[in-house]
């Protein structure tokens, strides 16, 4: 029973490993995203505290879809 308990590990190895070399060759790329969402994400909160919903002109308010949601102020982010 042993060997085939050492076989079946190295047939799981065989089988996940180009998935962890998938993860090695991506997690630099994947780690820089994560870093542009946290960037983005700062952004659109700095801008949503500067902008007045109701300020936009009539012309840009027909573009917008009809249930437009404000973004979330920071005040709103801090409840969270």
């Amino acid at each position: 029973m042993h060997a085939d308990s050492q076989s079946d590990k190295l047939v799981r190895e065989k089988d996940i490993k180009p998935y962890l070399e998938q993860w090695d060759n991506n997690k630099e790329q994947i780690a820089r995203l994560s870093t542009m969402e946290e960037d983005l994400s700062l952004l659109i909160q700095a801008l949503s505290a500067q902008t007045d919903i109701d300020a936009i002109p009539e012309p840009l308010k027909r573009c917008l879809p009809s249930k437009l949601q404000p973004l979330p102020t920071k005040t709103d982010l801090a409840k969270v």
